[in-house]
């Protein structure tokens, strides 16, 4: 495994505001975007306070941190997903919830079950095709008159 720097991070938000939760979802490129400018724009359309900025750079650089940590490149043509990933602090009844965590599960075995079956089939088609490529090769040196 080789590590890779993302630039390119998805940020979800939710921000409480007059009892509704509003949720603000938005690329971040860290090699162009200025955090301070992206707050700064959030506090201006969504009418915040400066408390709030502080806690936003935070809530945004965390999710930053946590994405170009974490991401690591191999030969596989799969990523490895998080399920939890966009749920924050108020989504912790359906982390908790046990039928959502064997659904969770389920679905895991599955998705492993089907990565088994592609990469066996896989294997099984380059065989194939090696024998047939070697096979065809000593049928083309032979010349039949």
């Amino acid at each position: 495994m080789s590590q890779a720097k993302i630039h390119n991070v998805q940020i979800h938000l939710t921000i409480h505001q007059d009892g509704e939760d509003i949720r603000v979802d938005f690329d971040f490129d860290t090699e162009k975007d200025n955090i301070d400018d992206v707050v700064g724009e959030l506090v201006n359309t969504c009418n915040l306070t400066q408390e709030d900025s502080i806690e936003l750079k935070q809530m945004i650089q965390q999710q930053i941190n946590k994405k170009t940590q974490s991401h690591t490149v191999t030969n596989s043509p799969f990523e490895p997903l998080s399920v939890f990933e966009d749920l924050n602090e108020s989504d912790s009844d359906v982390r908790d919830d046990p039928e959502y965590r064997s659904l969770l599960n389920s679905q895991k075995s599955e998705l492993e079950a089907l990565e088994a079956q592609h990469m066996k089939e896989q294997e099984e088609l380059s065989n194939k095709l090696q024998k047939e490529q070697s096979q065809s090769h000593s049928t083309d040196d032979l010349i039949i008159f």
